[in-house]
């Protein structure tokens, strides 16, 4: 019994390993192919520079253009246990998400996002339906859904564009 629980121990541990060693090798694989696509326009100028222009490009944007960055964080200690009352000691990151807006004489907003391929366009009395289909800019109208549901009124269009550097699958 002992020979097949150290057999079973090892194989676990075996397997274990080289789980680890894929897991690695492929989120290797995927900030490859994430750095590769923005290098492609990011010509080594710094991020913020990058997105202005980038949102130039994509709006035809010249006025006053809004940057905001939410950097990510990690917990050093307290996993899950903020929101229990317990201790944490988050810190931030470099790592996080830029946001790019700017009004446009429209009645909607255009999500854009520099991470993912599907553009949205939305009327502003469109703005408390779900997009279909898990569509990444439910979050981001989230945001309005809520702000709607207080009693702000949204009467200003905007072009909207995001880009976030945290790699695919972390936190």
């Amino acid at each position: 019994y002992a020979s097949k629980v150290a057999s079973v121990a090892n194989g676990w541990k075996k397997w274990q390993g080289e789980a680890k060693g894929i897991l690695k090798m492929k989120a290797i694989e995927n900030k490859q192919a994430f750095e590769a696509k923005f290098d492609k326009w990011a010509a080594g100028k710094p991020e913020y520079e990058n997105l202005v222009e980038k949102f130039k490009e994509l709006y035809g944007a010249s006025g006053d253009i809004r940057a905001y960055f939410a950097p990510g964080r990690v917990n050093l200690i307290g996993e899950h246990t903020d929101y229990n009352g317990g201790f944490v000691f988050p810190c931030a990151l470099s790592f996080g998400t830029y946001l790019l807006l700017s009004p446009n004489n429209e009645q909607k907003l255009n999500f854009r996002s520099l991470n993912m391929e599907a553009v949205y366009a939305l009327g502003l009395n469109e703005l408390t339906a779900p997009l279909p289909d898990k569509a990444w800019a439910n979050y981001p109208l989230g945001v309005f859904v809520q702000f709607i549901k207080r009693g702000i009124t949204i009467t200003q269009g905007y072009d909207i564009l995001f880009w976030g550097n945290v790699p695919a699958g972390a936190g």
